[in-house]
């Protein structure tokens, strides 16, 4: 079985609480891709995903493929 590398791995920092209850995904890129990403955390007043998820390198949309 092949170990998954965590948010908090990828992100290179703790998690905050928030990202706690964020949904994740794994195999961005195929199922060889071990990598756990999440969805982020929606502002509930313009419904977009918050700056700080936006920018963390643990968000599904920054990604990029196995090197």
């Amino acid at each position: 079985m092949v170990k998954k590398i965590n948010r908090a791995e990828i992100r290179g920092k703790k998690l905050d609480r928030d990202c706690i209850r964020a949904k994740t995904t794994i195999g961005e890129y195929g199922s060889k891709d071990n990598r756990v990403f999440c969805y982020g955390i929606i502002d509930a007043s313009t419904e977009e995903t918050v700056k700080e998820c936006r920018e963390c390198k643990a968000f599904y949309d920054n990604a990029e493929p196995i090197k």
